[in-house]
């Protein structure tokens, strides 16, 4: 068997996902004797369990396990005798498995720290030096600070590399999407709501992209859990995952229906979740040690904004922000405005606007207003 691993070895590092068929049980001595092997790598196999009435079956059974992704079992006769048999199993070997996560924002952070609990290699990808920076993502394997595009050329992708795309706009996230979606690997992603994924899925067709690579892509990305949060996000993301990896049956929001109703996009409520209390507790640790900040809470959105109304952020005196209202222009322009605020001391009402066209021009699909309240944040 020393021949079968050693390939077997070889192949994960060169990022194949090869199926191992074995046989566990034989009712009959002219069958091979259990524990007997065969790989398949690609288009080449490997091993000794050749035997040529089983080898039709061995290969069915191999190609049922690489699509399911799941271990398969079947029990197979001898023809014309039914008191010869054997039982082969075959399964997906897994190795080290990468995700590429492209964007540092908000949903980024708690997306890091999940994908690592699972055993992913992260990698970082941002063109901000603030937002790739291991400080920000300490559980990374790689923090690159690359323009998107530079890094794609090059970036190394296999059968064993799942990719989200959560850039700061519209603009880059279909930028990365065309640069990978005809190439092969575990999972493509990508966030945001069902206009923007049939803007770009219309936009790939016109770039010559076939339509069974468009329709491997994940967008929007996520099992359907209502999440709103950026760690529910998170959480709605790496379920996804999981159900590339072993091949579950909950329903993505990249499906069409879920029982005839449409599924919804991202960030679509306000009501508070366990961010919100981690924020407010914050808050009353800087109380409680006499230290300043601000508190932004969005109060009425229209048309399309990242959050809605009750999403909360606190900003520090050095503009460090916990929580979020949605990352992008308006967030850094709140984020500006609450650290004036601390200096004055009075509170404040905002509001914000972006036409489409300038909205375009930030990466952002379309344009829509937000009212900000910010206050500072006092003992009494």
């Amino acid at each position: 068997m020393k021949h079968v691993y050693e390939s077997l070895l070889d192949a994960l590092k060169t990022g194949d996902r090869p199926v191992l068929v074995t046989l566990v049980f034989r009712n009959g001595d002219i069958l091979p004797p259990p524990g007997s092997k065969k790989l398949f790598i690609k288009n080449k196999t490997v091993g000794n369990l050749e035997t040529e009435w089983l080898n039709g079956d061995i290969e069915r059974l191999a190609e049922q396990s690489r699509k399911t992704n799941r271990l398969e079992k079947t029990d197979v006769f001898f023809p014309g005798d039914k008191e010869i048999y054997c039982t082969l199993v075959a399964e997906p070997i897994y190795g080290v498995e990468k995700l590429f996560v492209l964007g540092g924002g908000n949903i980024a952070r708690p997306l890091v720290r999940l994908a690592d609990l699972l055993g992913y290699h992260v990698t970082v990808v941002d063109d901000r030096p603030e937002y790739a920076n291991y400080e920000r993502f300490p559980e990374a394997r790689e923090v690159i600070c690359s323009e998107f595009l530079a890094y794609l050329e090059n970036m190394p992708v296999d059968l064993w590399t799942s990719v989200v795309i959560v850039t700061r706009g519209h603009q880059y996230d279909l930028l990365c999407l065309e640069a990978l979606s005809a190439r092969e690997m575990a999972y493509l992603g990508m966030i945001g709501s069902k206009q923007k994924v049939e803007m770009s899925r219309k936009h790939l067709l016109a770039a010559g992209i076939p339509t069974d690579k468009i329709k491997m892509i994940h967008a929007p990305i996520g099992l359907d859990i209502g999440a709103q949060t950026p760690e529910e996000i998170a959480v709605s993301i790496t379920a996804e995952l999981i159900k590339a990896r072993r091949g579950g049956k909950a329903l993505s929001l990249s499906e069409d229906s879920n029982d005839g109703k449409k599924v919804e996009g991202y960030l679509q409520g306000s009501s508070p979740a366990t961010s919100d209390l981690y924020l407010f507790e914050t808050v009353l640790t800087r109380i409680n040690e006499g230290l300043p900040a601000a508190l932004a809470t969005v109060v009425s959105t229209s048309g399309s904004t990242p959050r809605k109304a009750g999403a909360k952020m606190m900003v520090s005196p050095d503009g460090a922000i916990t929580g979020t209202i949605g990352g992008g222009v308006f967030e850094e322009k709140v984020r500006q405005l609450s650290v004036s605020i601390l200096e004055t001391g009075q509170a404040e009402l905002y509001s914000f606007q972006l036409d489409n066209k300038s909205a375009a021009s930030l990466g952002m699909l379309c344009g829509g207003g937000m009212e900000v309240f910010i206050e500072p944040v006092k003992g009494e």
